[in-house]
């Protein structure tokens, strides 16, 4: 990008800051961001970019995070944009959806550009329809106004962008001038935004005067300029080549290795929530996920779904367990559905060449997972209450709770007419899926107890140990780096040391102010778990005593979804109907890298495969969600 105008001889726009910069300016300019809280990773990126320029005093950003608490943020807010001499519209669907970003403050930016005391640059972060909005006679940024998120390489993005701001920035530093010995700056420079194929070159420029050796080396940089852009195609082309093969070897390790293991609710039979082998989406391209297709069943969906063998399954409170093939990209269609005699909050667990799942009409089913249409349960076994616990496939067992106040086992090798192996009494129903881990099987009751098994117990199993608190439990325990950790319905968050055999007690315990129904997910050190009171929250599991949160983020309604974490990136639902990403490597005032409005309520789990985000809602949709970029 370029400024200039017809005739005039261009100076070089280093030079031009390294003499400003050392002429040490009274004042920087300073720059506003109006955007929407969703974009503000985008935000930062930039902020990035032009740091350069901020480090030699010539810049000076401000946002609304930059409030101070117990200020009158309006007030400030309109003092800022008073003050500021460049504006920087940051345009996205979201930032067109405020109506406090698209009104009140681009309205009063506008409105002060119109008068000549600021200039304002329309920036297109994400797509959206902009052309005919009150900013759509300015020059917008990047070139040829392409959306930040439509570039192969987000940091050319981004400096392209900056590359505009800081031709801006130079316009308001030439037009300084000196008067009484004193520095003055007009708000509002003369300047024109030009893109490389619009810069007007005089005619001039190509008379004899110049000579051969000019035009030669003209045409030499001409070559070098053709050339870079020749190899940049081939390196861009191998970069998209490389990362389409990484993409492909990580599904066939994730086939694989699922294939083999198995997939349970929480994704492992310890309920971590973690998918290791997920290579496509990450935090830099997570900002592009977008429902790709979704299917309507005949109620809510409280199940979470299992992607194994190329098959996605998943319940749905129409009594119905749903099978699609998860190669489908659009109008997808079940492979096969199975009536059950009762509703399905249970979500299925796949493993050993057989699909498990609870009803209640108080079965535990079994398929066969070879079976592609018509398919019938190889058996089934009836508890006396409803079964809302999913189940978890471990060292050749089966293990599920029921709302009869039972845990059962059954051997995962049997394929007709099964029975429990052994089942214990609990005093209170069962809603929780039990983990199994290090040897040891951990299970939550309604009686407010938190029991342990002998994993390789067979026959009359009776608990290790039990914890109580008199106080209900139905969230379902996760187990990782020595710790056991469960919330309850009254609000405290537990964590208990793996390794205890008797007599156990909580390491810690966090009491929040609602119910803990989400089931935790551990990953990289962090614990997240979701609350009724709306919050997301992430302890560090390194943590011993006392342990409150390292950040918690405030949704718009209840958060009994349980997180998902795959290749760096956090994914929740919230009552709120929307589904959110967070950045994993995040550890203080962490926001979503993206959010996306798909339903009026979500208590099912999200599923993270091989590029896809699977996502069940209180409206009765299986949403996939991809990357549309």
């Amino acid at each position: 990008m370029d400024i200039t105008t017809e005739g005039a001889t261009p100076s070089s726009p280093q030079n031009d800051l390294e003499k400003t910069s050392e002429s040490k300016i009274q004042k920087p300019i300073k720059i506003f961001f109006c955007y929407a809280h969703e974009d503000e990773l985008l935000l930062q990126k930039l902020q990035k970019q032009l740091g350069a320029l901020r480090k030699l005093g010539l810049l000076d950003f401000w946002h609304d995070r930059d409030i101070s608490a117990g200020t009158n943020w309006q007030q400030e807010i309109n003092q800022q944009l008073d003050e500021a001499q460049i504006i920087l519209l940051l345009v996205s669907p979201d930032f067109v959806n405020s109506d406090y970003c698209y009104s009140t403050e681009m309205e009063q930016a506008l409105e002060r550009h119109r008068q000549g005391t600021n200039y304002v640059i329309p920036i297109i972060l994400r797509p959206v329809h902009w052309q005919g909005t009150p900013f759509s006679h300015l020059q917008v940024l990047p070139t040829d106004a392409k959306p930040l998120s439509g570039w192969s390489n987000l940091d050319e993005a981004f400096f392209d962008v900056a590359e505009g701001i800081k031709k801006v920035v130079e316009a308001f530093l030439k037009e300084e001038k000196t008067q009484d010995g004193k520095q003055i700056r007009t708000n509002k420079p003369d300047v024109q935004i030009v893109h490389p194929h619009k810069i007007k070159i005089p005619a001039s420029f190509f008379m004899p005067r110049f000579g051969l050796r000019n035009i030669f080396f003209i045409l030499f940089c001409l070559f070098l300029v053709i050339g870079n852009n020749i190899a940049w195609f081939f390196v861009t082309q191998q970069d998209q080549l490389r990362a389409s093969l990484r993409s492909t070897a990580a599904a066939n390790t994730y086939w694989a290795v699922t294939a083999r293991r198995g997939v349970d609710f929480g994704f492992n039979a310890a309920h971590t929530r973690l998918n290791p082998y997920e290579q496509i989406i990450n935090t830099m391209n997570a900002i592009h996920l977008a429902p790709l297709w979704s299917y309507h069943t005949g109620n809510s969906i409280y199940s979470e779904s299992a992607v194994i063998n190329s098959t996605i399954y998943i319940g749905s409170r129409d009594g119905k367990l749903y099978a699609f093939d998860a190669s489908c990209s659009s109008a997808c269609q079940p492979l096969w559905s199975y009536q059950t005699g009762g509703p399905i909050f249970s979500s299925p667990a796949v493993a050993g060449g057989m699909v498990y799942i609870g009803s209640r009409d108080g079965k535990l089913y079994a398929f066969d997972a070879s079976c592609s249409s018509a398919c019938q349960p190889l058996w089934s076994y009836q508890t006396n209450d409803w079964v809302d616990s999913s189940p978890t496939v471990a060292n050749d067992m089966v293990y599920i709770g029921s709302n009869d106040n039972r845990l059962y086992a059954f051997d995962a090798s049997c394929s007709s007419a099964c029975q429990p192996l052994w089942s214990y009494q609990t005093n209170g129903w069962i809603d929780s899926s039990p983990a199994v881990a290090g040897g040891i099987v951990y299970i939550s009751s309604f009686d407010g107890n938190v029991y342990a098994f002998d994993a390789t117990c067979r026959k009359t199993c009776r608990p290790l140990w039990s914890y109580s608190r008199g106080r209900a439990l139905v969230a379902s325990p996760a187990v990782a780096d020595g710790m056991v950790y469960i919330g309850s319905e009254t609000g405290e968050f537990y964590a208990f040391s793996a390794a205890c055999r008797n007599s156990c007690q909580p390491l810690w315990i966090y009491t929040g102010n609602k119910p803990f129904g989400s089931s935790p997910a551990v990953a990289n050190g962090i614990v997240y778990v979701g609350s009724d009171n709306g919050k997301f929250y992430a302890f560090d599991a390194a943590c011993h005593n006392p342990c409150s949160p390292l950040w918690s983020y405030q949704t718009d309604g209840s958060v009994y979804s349980s997180p998902a974490v795959a290749n760096n990136v956090v994914y929740v639902g919230s009552r709120d109907g929307k589904l959110y990403a967070f950045d994993a490597a995040c550890r203080n005032s962490c926001q979503p890298l993206w959010s996306e409005q798909i339903a009026s309520s979500i208590d099912s789990a999200p599923t993270v495969a091989n590029g896809m985000v699977y996502i069940g809602t209180y409206n009765g949709d299986l949403y996939t969600l991809g990357l549309t970029a």
